[in-house]
């Protein structure tokens, strides 16, 4: 299972964005003012042992791009997410 607890988590970043409107007009606004910003986020609980670095930027569909990330223990999350009886959150892993 995962566990109850958390055993580190960290989460680096920093942006400004003021939203205005329709959320993928805003988006696209913040997107092409070039306010990218550098970030890093780490975790491990129970076998999920993640983390990742990389630009919080969008591309030109406005998707969430430039992360470097890392994955150990995938395998041992599904498996703990079944075990949850919640075959939709392991489908989704």
């Amino acid at each position: 299972m995962l566990g109850a607890k958390v055993a580190h988590a960290e989460l680096d970043l920093a942006f400004k964005a003021v939203w205005r409107g329709k959320l993928a007009e805003a988006a696209a606004a913040w997107r092409d003012s070039a306010h990218d910003r550098d970030h890093r986020f780490a975790v491990k609980w129970g076998p999920v042992d993640a983390d990742g670095n990389g630009t919080l930027a969008l591309d030109a569909e406005n998707r969430y791009s430039r992360l470097h990330r890392a994955l150990r223990g995938y395998n041992e999350t599904i498996d703990a997410l079944q075990a949850l009886g919640n075959p939709a959150d392991a489908g989704a892993a």
